[in-house]
């Protein structure tokens, strides 16, 4: 991992962008084969980097924007829950990989639950779950980009000029926010955030 560059001072961030080579993530593209057909569900903003990386592969890619579509409807009367913003998938939608980025430390936790509980229904036994969680007091108030640049290699680009508390969740209680996944690989960085791949049984 190269050290990041982005640098919180005063609660702001001074730099917004890093690399880092994430190791679940590594796991998780060497697995990938060019032979086959993936399904993917990206709940982070479309980027045309993650595209262009998939598009080596046979893939169907369902990109949510979850964070901002979660935001516009919080205002609403009636809250309605995270999985019933999500799209209509299909029947008979079966995703491979399902990648959160950073976005579990944007979700309380019952919302959590009911968020996988929902997407569960879509997965099959070996579905791949892939999400970075901070081990920091703080985090910035908003979900950071992610952009891929190889198969070892990501762009961390965060631009939230404020921070906010963190959950501060470990491993073992996404064990238990996450039905029908068990942990599959998790790495601890440097930096004190955690990357987890979890498969679903």
């Amino acid at each position: 991992m190269v050290a990041p560059k982005a640098v919180f001072k005063d609660g702001m961030i001074n730099q917004a962008q890093s690399h880092y080579n994430f190791l679940a993530l590594n796991v998780l593209f060497s697995q990938l084969n060019t032979d086959r057909k993936y399904t993917i569900l990206d709940m982070g903003p479309a980027s045309g980097a993650n595209i262009n990386f998939f598009s080596h592969y046979h893939c169907k890619i369902f990109i949510e924007d979850f964070y901002r579509v979660r935001v516009e409807n919080t205002s609403k009367k009636d809250n309605p829950s995270s999985a019933s913003l999500l799209q209509d998938y299909g029947d008979g939608t079966k995703f491979d990989i399902i990648l959160f980025w950073d976005l579990f430390d944007y979700v309380e936790p019952d919302d959590l639950k009911d968020l996988i509980r929902h997407l569960s229904k879509y997965c099959t036994k070996g579905s791949m779950l892939f999400f970075v969680t901070s081990g920091m007091e703080f985090i910035p108030n908003q979900p950071a980009s992610f952009k891929i640049i190889d198969k070892n290699n990501l762009v961390y680009e965060n631009h939230a000029p404020t921070t906010r508390k963190s959950h501060g969740y470990r491993q073992s209680v996404y064990r238990q926010l996450l039905p029908g996944f068990s942990l599959y690989r998790g790495f601890r960085m440097s930096s004190g955030m955690e990357e987890n791949l979890f498969k679903f049984d």
